[in-house]
């Protein structure tokens, strides 16, 4: 090896020869590691200019330091070129010290002044212008240079602690150096590590505190404490937003990354990503995972498999998590021994994606996926306890769950939710149609049984179409029996049916006999139908089938009659079962025709059937029409002769005792035509209504005849008054008038007053006047009276024939200012009865409001107003 000073001096030749095969093989070591090393020589040693090194193959390698030292305001730099490859070599300096950066500046951008990179691992850490030998893993990732180091004898290490108090200067200034050589680094590092790339690889700190020298141990140990507690608060750690420091950074545990395989350290990164923003980013974990445990403080936060595994039971389903990512996590943790946090605490999915313990999960078998969202409206604890599938993970036990403990399940289920008197509105939300396919499981196709038949009517009846589930059937006993479903159903759907009203029944008679029908066909469920009051009897009202007869066609006129004679608690038809289920239940009992007859004719007849007493019989009439339909003539003769044998056999004597009495003589008494007029009349088949009718008309036209004896008692009364008390030379005639207005005044031959009379003999009849009336009163509004004459409050027993006015005087009322009240409906009689349009018809009339009469004067009031009127516009006529 030869090196240069100053060109102009003469060349210098250094030998140096070997002891031992020990001396020896360290230098060829040397040699070899010169690449490493020579060039930070050449930095420490401002003399080296150019270094030519020769090896023992003859390979040739020449160093050149670029005489020129670059500085900026981070750090110096200096150019080394190696066989014409340049290297730059970054570095801090002071006039006691040199200290090496690993950080390449070549380029720098974005604002960075460089990327940090590794120091070789054979590089010595510490220099006193040569390398001091075994300081290669002093403890951190920088180079150190001081010429004023006192090194060990052998030259490998510096004098930092010991027992001696020989080496106590050496020690202390040694320590000296050290410390502010840490001051550099940490000065250069807090104003500056914000803008190197990679400054994790600044943050080595693993001083050697471990050896058998414990005085030196000691040493170590605080300045490692000097360097942790320095770099835990500077930003060293990258996230996936920030740099933050270490002290507020979360670390994983060596434990949870080590030996894991690269897909599964990306699920456990990406994981605990979700839940902590301060860990380093996913590539930085495992690096920083190692550099925190080389620092060994308490006051950094890590976590192990049990924080990660609190985080994903806080989240609580499986939708916040790609799947393949937590069975990456979950094998891992069953390989590292970690399963019993899957017992502790909710982890794994079950079906419906929510996380639950172990130990609350079973494991299907044999139970298909079309069975899930029966349970899931049912009882969902079923579904809450299956484990999703591709969590079955090898390491952990679950219990079996099958055919039978789903069935034990749902039907503890049904004794919760549906009791005796369940109904459908009480069960919740989409239960009813969940138990409906439940109960309609078969095991293939076209195998439906007996009880399935009939759910698929109440189905149709609940307005459902469901999908049937095929379930076949396996060997053993692990299968589900469906019949305590089918059973409740049956239940819920005859207390739905029991609260119907006879207006439902009516509309839904068919759909309801269908389903009766088809339950009766099956012993086991006519059994449970039987105990329900579901079965319509004749008028529509559902009852229990063992309290309803048969109806052995009972004719309608029968039932009807029965009804009005015996007058049971129940109408007949009430115990007679509907025409749609006659059939249906061989132990009903009948009722026939005779059996009504028979109690209709006791009560006609005493239990006897000869109790004749027709005089005062309630029941008279119903006789009498029954012994009509015994004549020859009519259609039915028989039926009714068979059928009420007693009114039959004992005719003559009815008839005699009817012929017999005051009301049959004046009958009799009358001549034949008469007589035969009125055996017609009495044979019409509505002669009730054709009496009323006749009254009706008699009674009206005697009102029409007392009110014309009203009318024509008021003109003479009125022309009486005006004769007496007009002055002489006004003459006027009172006229009562047959057709238009019923009384008018006429002076000289001209009419000049008008005065309607009403009569009013029905509370709810109000008094009205026809059209022409109407526009009468429009016309002569200053001359028209209407008269009212209310007879529903006269008392006296003559009020078809009232001898005089006064008679009446208290129960009338005029009022004359009609004609102002009725103007809006004269165009309406106008427009009426145009052949050619759109127009009212027929004999309507003007309505006057009671509240209007009421307010009317007396007559005496009227003959006043009447005298004024006449004087005031006609006393000039002589």
């Amino acid at each position: 090896m030869s090196h240069f000073t100053y060109e102009s001096l003469p060349k210098t030749v250094f030998k140096f020869g070997f002891n031992n095969d020990l001396n020896k093989k360290r230098a060829i070591d040397a040699i070899e590691s010169l690449n490493t090393i020579l060039p930070y020589v050449m930095i420490f040693n401002d003399r080296l200019k150019k270094v030519t090194v020769v090896d023992s193959h003859g390979h040739t390698t020449v160093y050149i330091k670029n005489e020129h030292e670059a500085t900026n305001e981070y750090f110096h730099t200096r150019e080394i070129q190696v066989n014409g490859e340049v290297r730059k070599i970054n570095y801090l300096k002071t006039d006691r010290l040199i200290i090496i950066l690993p950080i390449d500046s070549n380029p720098a951008n974005n604002g960075l002044i460089g990327r940090a990179a590794l120091l070789p691992a054979s590089l010595p850490r510490l220099f006193l212008f040569y390398p001091l030998i075994g300081t290669e893993h002093f403890g951190f990732n920088f180079v150190i240079h001081s010429k004023n180091f006192q090194p060990t004898e052998p030259r490998d290490g510096l004098h930092l602690n010991s027992e001696n108090e020989k080496n106590k200067t050496e020690e202390l200034a040694n320590q000296k150096l050290m410390q502010e050589a840490s001051d550099l680094i940490f000065e250069f590092l807090e104003n500056h590590l914000s803008k190197i790339e990679n400054p994790h690889l600044l943050a080595e700190i693993n001083f050697p505190v471990s050896s058998d020298d414990a005085e030196l141990n000691k040493y170590f140990k605080e300045l490692k404490k000097t360097w942790t507690n320095k770099l835990k608060t500077l930003p060293f750690v990258e996230t996936k937003t920030t740099r933050i420091s270490a002290q507020e950074a979360i670390f994983l545990n060596e434990s949870v990354i080590h030996e894991a395989d690269s897909p599964t350290l990306s699920s456990i990164y990406n994981i605990v990503g979700k839940f902590y923003e301060s860990t380093p980013k996913s590539e930085l974990i495992p690096i920083w995972t190692k550099l925190i445990d080389d620092w060994n403080i308490l006051d950094i936060k890590k976590i192990g498999f049990a924080d990660i595994a609190d985080q994903i039971q806080t989240e609580g389903k499986i939708e916040v998590f790609d799947k393949n990512w937590l069975i990456l996590l979950y094998k891992e943790m069953i390989r590292k021994g970690e399963g019993e946090l899957f017992a502790n605490r909710s982890l794994l999915p079950n079906i419906k994606g929510q996380f639950k313990k172990s130990g609350e999960l079973s494991k299907s078998v044999d139970l298909p996926d079309s069975l899930i969202p029966i349970a899931d409206i049912i009882n969902p604890k079923i579904s809450n306890r299956q484990i999703e599938r591709d969590f079955l993970l090898e390491g952990l036990e679950f219990e079996p769950f099958g055919r039978r403990d789903y069935m034990v399940l749902i039907n503890a289920s049904l004794d919760e939710h549906i009791k005796d008197n369940t109904r459908s509105a009480n069960l919740p939300e989409n239960y009813l149609a969940s138990l409906i396919q439940y109960a309609s499981i078969i095991p293939k196709e076209d195998s439906a049984s007996g009880p399935v038949k009939v759910i698929k009517l109440i189905e149709a009846h609940y307005g459902f179409n469901i999908e049937q589930i095929i379930l076949p059937s396996i060997p053993g006993e692990d299968n589900i029996d469906i019949r305590k479903g089918q059973n409740t159903l049956f239940k819920v759907f005859l207390n739905d049916i029991s609260d119907k009203d006879t207006e439902w029944t009516k509309e839904n008679l068919t759909q309801l006999a269908n389903i009766l029908k088809e339950a009766f066909n099956y012993a086991d469920v006519k059994k449970i139908f039987l105990g329900f009051d579901v079965y319509p009897n004749q008028l529509c009202e559902l009852k229990s089938i063992t309290s309803l007869y048969k109806d052995i066609n009972i004719p309608k006129f029968v039932k009807d009659l029965h009804d009005k004679i015996v007058k049971g608690n129940l109408p007949v038809r009430a115990r007679l079962a509907h025409e749609v289920i006659e059939n249906l239940y061989e132990e009903m009992k009948s009722i026939k025709p005779l059996d009504l007859t028979s109690d209709i004719e006791e009560r006609f007849f005493g239990e006897s059937g000869n109790e004749i007493h027709m005089e005062s019989h309630p029941y008279r009439s119903f006789i009498i029409d029954i012994i009509k339909n015994f004549k020859p003539e009519q259609d039915d003769s028989e039926l009714y002769e068979k059928l009420f044998p007693a009114t039959s056999r004992n005719k003559s004597a009815i008839m005699v005792q009817l012929a017999d009495g005051t009301d049959s003589f004046t009958i009799l008494s009358q001549d034949e035509a008469v007589i035969k007029r009125l055996a017609g009349i009495a044979g019409h088949p509505n002669l009730e209504e054709l009496i009323k009718l006749g009254e009706d008309a008699l009674l009206r036209k005697q009102q029409e005849e007392a009110e014309m004896q009203y009318k024509k008692k008021i003109g003479n009364h009125l022309e009486d008054v005006l004769l007496k008390r007009l002055a002489q030379n006004i003459n006027a005639k009172v006229v009562s008038e047959q057709d238009g207005q019923d009384i008018i005044i006429y002076i000289e031959e001209k009419p000049v007053y008008y005065i309607e009379v009403k009569s009013k003999w029905l509370e709810t009849t109000p008094i009205r006047i026809s059209r022409n009336q109407t526009l009468k009163a429009h016309e002569n509004p200053n001359c028209f009276a209407l008269c009212s004459i209310d007879m529903t409050k006269y008392t006296g027993a003559d009020k078809y024939a009232v001898e005089s006015i006064e008679q009446v005087v208290e129960v009338m009322k005029f009022n004359t200012d009609l004609g102002t009240k009725v103007g809006h409906l004269v165009d309406i009689y106008a427009n009426a009865h145009q052949i050619d349009k759109f127009s009212l018809d027929g004999d309507y009339r003007t309505l006057i409001p009671a509240s209007y009469v009421k307010e009317g004067m007396d007559l005496n009031q009227f003959e006043s107003e009447l005298l004024k009127y006449i004087e005031c516009n006609y006393g000039k006529h002589k």
